[in-house]
């Protein structure tokens, strides 16, 4: 496939514009990407993604940590910004990451896509779930000991939604916003069930219930672009507990290389 357009695509049959094969092909061959961008999701859903088969579900993602104890700054705090092998810090800046892996994210140059690569995002999520019993013991941000902590005071539910309520979530190409929002505008698809046991109550609470939240409108993010996917958090804040944050930009990826 060529990196601007979708003309070497292959199709499902039956065809839903009609039973003549060449007319799709080339029905389909005249939609460039440009034409994509900024359609409306529900026509994307209904008439164009099902013709399409060499494309591939896929969530770009990127993670940051909050080390129990920390004040995360009053700032804008970037994502996507450490690529695979590059050290990072906690959004408190007191925990390092010598080297961030495929656990923390998938970006291989920071804040792009590789060349070759188009993802067309129907969706922004965010993930966010917080046990009100946290680990026993942390190295680098990593767990190294699942033993739950003895019964503690923490809030998983307070964590949670008071980090929702004092930052924003703003992913952008240039200046052309992708989608604007609080975390929990963004619920994630990949959430966790149940969570009571042992000898103390315990719970999570999480951003969703395993349903995301559609764009209005697909986006097409190509690779080498420069795009910015920042969380601003408006006042300084304490977090009782670990926290993980991931960001993912989902949707299909076309590849040319």
């Amino acid at each position: 496939m060529a990196a601007e357009t979708i003309q070497n695509a292959t199709f499902r049959n039956p065809y839903p514009f009609g039973s003549n094969v060449d007319d799709v092909r080339q029905l389909i061959a005249d939609i460039s990407l440009d034409n994509l961008h900024g359609m409306p999701a529900a026509e994307w859903w209904k008439v164009y993604r099902p013709t399409i088969v060499n494309a591939r579900s896929y969530k770009l993602r990127d993670t940051r940590i909050i080390g129990a104890g920390e004040t995360v700054p009053q700032k804008v705090h970037g994502f996507f910004a450490a690529p695979i092998g590059q050290p990072e810090t906690s959004l408190g800046g007191t925990i390092a990451i010598p080297s961030k892996t495929k656990r923390f994210t998938n970006i291989e140059t920071a804040q792009r896509l590789e060349p070759g690569q188009v993802l067309i995002v129907d969706s922004v999520q965010a993930k966010m779930p917080v046990t009100s019993r946290d680990f026993a013991a942390f190295v680098a941000g990593e767990p190294t000991d699942l033993t739950p902590n003895t019964v503690t005071t923490n809030s998983s539910a307070n964590t949670v939604i008071g980090l929702c309520r004092v930052t924003g979530l703003t992913v952008r190409e240039g200046q052309e916003i992708i989608a604007e929002g609080r975390l929990d505008d963004f619920p994630s698809e990949s959430v966790f069930n149940g969570g009571y046991g042992g000898d103390a109550d315990e719970g999570i609470t999480q951003i969703g219930n395993g349903f995301a939240k559609p764009l209005r409108e697909i986006y097409v993010l190509r690779g080498g672009r420069l795009f910015h996917t920042d969380l601003e958090f408006y006042n300084a804040v304490i977090s009782p507990q670990n926290v993980e944050i991931e960001i993912s930009l989902c949707g299909f990826l076309l590849e040319d290389r």
